[in-house]
């Protein structure tokens, strides 16, 4: 019998990998989206919203000093919408992306901001719409013998001019 691994911080939001390996941690609910941009949210990271009541919070982690690369830009932004009421309406929507020094907890005066929701200030980077389409994959350890195999399957595409 196997020991049981420590599970990752991560693990307990809504996450995925992009194909170019970041790592996009989503709120699953109000107190978890406040989690995520209090406690993780880190500079050079990017912050996803969808413009509809009650969306997740969706972060992209960045693990490199280079900007995140748009294509898992906009996979993280579709799974912000696909999370959010566009999904049960079909209504076909777009999100946006922010710097995290953009995102604030103090609400106008007079106003007040509830749990899980947040001010942006300065200039919102919209997404084109794109169709609700959700996949499902599964994230595998490959043994260190057969990593020479895989070198390059998730590098950043269109960087270097090549697609493939």
């Amino acid at each position: 019998m196997q020991p049981m691994r420590k599970p990752h911080w991560f693990e307990k939001f809504a996450w995925f990998v992009t194909s170019e390996n970041f790592l996009v941690v989503a709120g699953r609910d109000a107190q978890q989206n406040e989690l995520l941009v209090k406690r993780h949210m880190a500079k050079g990271d990017l912050y996803l919203h969808a413009d509809l009541h009650g969306a997740a919070t969706h972060i992209i982690k960045n693990h490199t000093r280079e900007p995140v690369p748009p294509l898992s830009i906009a996979q993280a932004g579709l799974s912000c919408v696909c999370r959010s009421a566009a999904w049960d309406a079909k209504m076909v929507t777009s999100a946006y992306w922010v710097h995290p020094e953009q995102v604030s907890k103090s609400a106008p005066t007079g106003e007040y901001l509830t749990t899980g929701s947040f001010m942006i200030r300065g200039r919102k980077n919209y997404l084109p719409p794109n169709p609700l389409v959700m996949g499902f994959g599964l994230l595998f350890r490959v043994d260190d013998s057969c990593l020479a195999h895989h070198l390059g399957e998730r590098r950043v595409r269109g960087a270097t001019g090549d697609d493939g």
